[in-house]
């Protein structure tokens, strides 16, 4: 799973605990899951949550499809 978040310019507690749920679900089906388009605040509060150490974070869909 990929989740787009190049046009989020924040996210709240809300949106880390959904992102955390779907990273999850994705896990138990054997699934992957990745961050892309994280735009500096976002990445800045992934940081500051050390999310960024739970997440894969990649810049653009062809960083992760390579």
């Amino acid at each position: 799973t990929l989740v787009d978040l190049s046009t989020v310019e924040i996210i709240d507690s809300f949106m880390i605990y959904a992102l955390i749920s779907a990273r999850k679900n994705a896990a138990e089906v054997g699934g992957k899951f990745a961050l892309v388009g994280v735009g500096e605040r976002v990445r800045q509060i992934l940081e500051e949550t050390r999310l960024d150490r739970v997440f894969d974070v990649y810049d653009t869909v062809e960083d992760v499809t390579g």
